[in-house]
């Protein structure tokens, strides 16, 4: 069986129509009229979330309605309901590089 950081990590090297191909496979779908730049990541997300799950659907909710401020202008406030859990794994795709790091310490 193949791990996901193995699959993950095969995506890179795979030609446009074997991500198209892997697009079928893992939506069940026609693959959408992108580049594969841009199917890279749909197609490296669905399976994560088949590995270890997807997002609860508050978080998902939460994450649509901040984005939906952001794109009106809006700020967004940081209030106690917002607070990181100590622990919680943080995210970060910058200049093609994924960072990943933890909340910790007693501001969390």
């Amino acid at each position: 069986m193949v791990s996901l950081t193995e699959e993950l990590a095969g995506l890179a090297t795979m030609s446009p129509a074997q991500l198209r191909a892997e697009w079928r496979r893992v939506y069940r779908n026609p693959p959408p009229r992108l580049t594969p730049d841009l199917l890279l990541p749909g197609v490296a997300s669905r399976l994560q979330e088949r590995a270890q799950g997807d997002l609860p659907t508050a978080t998902a909710c939460e994450l649509d309605r901040m984005a939906k401020r952001l794109l009106r202008g809006d700020s967004l406030e940081w209030g106690r309901e917002n607070r990181l859990k100590q622990g919680t794994r943080l995210l970060r795709h910058w200049n093609a590089l994924n960072r990943a790091g933890f909340a910790g310490g007693s501001n969390c």
